[in-house]
């Protein structure tokens, strides 16, 4: 369907746990710190236990001025898999791939930020230089780059969101968030579709808010091409700065009750979000 759903296929942020997850590969190098801490209550042996893996890096001026130029923090989850599943099974062998498609497009995107790491670096030592460090004396700054997970999961769905953040000396930082699209999830897109813009269009009229770009019913009509959230009672659609509202308002977000979406939810959406009890 449309390309968010190519990408939640593609990433799978947002997974079924149902039996799920494979002996994930974790590629750590030297420099990597891993926290293997347990960081959910585990209530059924069908649902993983996650981990996570910190990478960091730390540049100065140099070893006699130790001037912190730019710091970068990653945050990665690691699925592991819960048992032994039969190797002669299909469906375990599914589930181990899809299981370690996760796993490795959170590495491969941690492993390109960090080979653009020496790019940054050398923006924040030609800025140091130009400047004489004057801002890195005066205030307190650093070039950075950061990334962040947060997940939500029931028994059946484990969604996770990976916030990012980098700042290169600008006016403000640049900043989102992804997560996955409910498209999978309904019987009929196109009603959920309208029936969400409609929500949303209602609560910006709602607010009073009058920060909103003149253009931002088009954006919002787009809706399922943006970051999706679930919980436990609704999802919340976000829309990144700059998006429908000026970088002063912040990210956009708007909360949907399940009650409000799911009459437009199949069989397979209402199992997953635990609707069907």
């Amino acid at each position: 369907m449309k390309k968010l759903l190519a990408l939640a296929m593609l990433l799978v942020l947002c997974t079924v746990l149902t039996g799920l997850l494979t002996g994930c590969k974790v590629s750590a190098a030297n420099t990597m710190m891993v926290d293997d801490t347990p960081k959910v209550a585990v209530t059924s042996p069908d649902v993983p236990v996650i981990s996570t893996e910190w990478t960091e890096r730390q540049y100065t001026v140099s070893e006699q001025d130790e001037t912190v130029l730019l710091t970068a923090r990653y945050q990665i989850p690691v699925l592991p898999l819960t048992g032994s599943p039969d190797n002669s099974d299909p469906a375990a062998k599914n589930r181990q791939a899809a299981v370690q498609r996760i796993n490795d497009w959170f590495t491969d995107w941690r492993d390109q930020q960090v080979d653009m790491l020496d790019e940054m670096e050398q923006m924040a030592r030609e800025e140091y230089k130009i400047t004489g460090g004057e801002r890195w004396k005066t205030e307190d700054f650093a070039y950075r780059d950061e990334a962040g997970i947060s997940w939500w999961q029931n028994e059946r769905l484990l969604c996770v969101t990976l916030s990012y953040v980098s700042y290169t000396g600008g006016a403000h930082p640049s900043t989102w968030r992804q997560a996955v699209s409910v498209t999978y999830l309904a019987t009929n897109i196109n009603q959920l579709e309208e029936a969400v813009y409609q929500l949303i269009l209602r609560q910006i009229q709602d607010s009073g808010d009058t920060s909103y770009f003149s253009d931002y019913d088009k954006t919002v009509l787009d809706w399922i091409e943006r970051s999706v959230f679930y919980n436990a009672k609704g999802v919340t659609i976000v829309f990144n700065t700059y998006d429908i509202a000026p970088y002063s308002a912040g990210e956009q977000t708007f909360f949907i009750p399940y009650d409000l979406v799911k009459p437009y939810l199949n069989d397979y959406g209402l199992h997953l979000l635990e609707l069907d009890t």
